[in-house]
């Protein structure tokens, strides 16, 4: 893997879960790495176009590689400051060799 490929710099947050005034837990997304960018090398992006119910969606996926030192999870979510999407991390293949992981994400619509 060259570090010269490592162009891209996603911003990551972790969930996590917090009472209201009542007691019930709420979903908050707090930083991963107190705010600062990783250094990722996007592999793969790619797009597809979906109908439902007469509306046309987009659909955007992509893979990105980062350093294996970086604990992400499944279920995070990641914002790449290049294209301004936001994606949800949905599967990590660790590549031990390279000392990579590799995060195949899914856009999310908000």
């Amino acid at each position: 893997m060259r570090s010269a490929a490592m162009t891209s710099r996603l911003l990551v947050w972790m969930p996590a879960s917090e009472k209201d005034q009542f007691g019930a837990k709420q979903k908050k997304w707090s930083p991963y790495n107190k705010g600062k960018a990783i250094f990722a090398e996007r592999r793969k992006m790619g797009g597809s176009l979906t109908l439902e119910g007469r509306e046309l969606f987009a659909d955007y996926q992509a893979e990105y590689y980062v350093y294996i030192q970086h604990k992400i999870k499944v279920g995070w979510k990641v914002f790449d400051t290049e294209t301004e999407i936001s994606y949800r991390v949905e599967t990590i293949f660790p590549d031990k060799p390279s000392n990579m992981l590799r995060l195949v994400c899914k856009r999310i619509n908000e």
